[in-house]
């Protein structure tokens, strides 16, 4: 895959692997995060500060309640999200198998 993304010029995001240099800024920052523990994928529903900011949030602007626990799901969606930013109608799509755990096309 990163033989033909460079065959045509293309942004290579094949096994998370980009073909451009990564800001130094986003290197420190992702140094910082991994230093301080936080080096491990998150839970199945997401990050639990941002679940229980999106709780109260809901909370106080609507007085509505919603466990964290299991009512508010953060995801990145990043397949959904590629796809989405770059493919449109009538556009061909080619969609090699398996693709990554977890990503069900």
């Amino acid at each position: 895959m990163s033989g033909l993304a460079n065959q045509h010029n293309a942004i290579n995001l094949y096994q998370r692997s980009p073909n451009f240099e990564t800001s130094k800024v986003f290197k420190n920052l992702v140094t910082k995060t991994i230093t301080n523990g936080h080096n491990q994928y998150a839970h199945t529903h997401g990050n639990r500060a941002i679940r229980d900011v999106i709780s109260s949030k809901r909370n106080n602007n609507y007085q509505t309640f919603y466990r964290t626990e299991n009512k508010i799901t953060v995801t990145t969606e990043t397949l959904f999200n590629v796809l989405d930013a770059f493919i449109y109608k009538n556009d061909k799509v080619i969609i090699f198998k398996p693709t990554f755990d977890g990503e069900r096309i």
